[in-house]
């Protein structure tokens, strides 16, 4: 299945400081995904602490926020 035909909501969430990954990975899935949101935290890196953003997280999944 090509990315464009995905439906369902999807939260990616990346630090702007991983070195492992770019960001323009996020980017490009972001584009490719048509109920993507992505989230980017200043200063994370690419194992990005969760229980720093876990209240981020959930609100935003909860919630179907899209930003």
């Amino acid at each position: 299945m090509p990315l464009s035909q995905i439906r369902v909501p999807i939260e990616i969430w990346h630090g702007d400081d991983d070195r492992l990954v770019s960001p323009q990975a996020s980017r490009i899935l972001d584009n490719a995904l048509p109920t993507a949101t992505t989230h980017f935290v200043p200063g994370a890196g690419h194992l990005l602490d969760a229980s720093d953003h876990v209240k981020d997280v959930l609100h935003s999944v909860l919630s179907g926020s899209r930003h």
